[in-house]
């Protein structure tokens, strides 16, 4: 069952202020979901065919800051 979207990005470094970019892979990882749980936007057209309804119903996994 698809609980996910992940969308791969680049996100900007607090250690040393350099754009990274993260991938779906590490995505996946860093989250712990296993890629059929998933629908990865890989590209513009990777969404298309899915309702509005339907995607606003999974969370979106990406690139963010962890502050302790």
């Amino acid at each position: 069952m698809i609980k996910y979207i992940v969308v791969p990005g680049y996100i900007k470094s607090i250690n040393d202020n350099d754009m990274h970019w993260i991938s779906a892979k590490e995505l996946l990882r860093l989250h712990n979901v296993k890629k059929e749980e998933c629908i990865v936007v890989e590209n513009k057209f990777s969404l298309r065919g899915y309702s509005e309804e339907y995607l606003l119903s999974l969370k979106v996994l990406g690139p963010q800051h962890r502050y302790k």
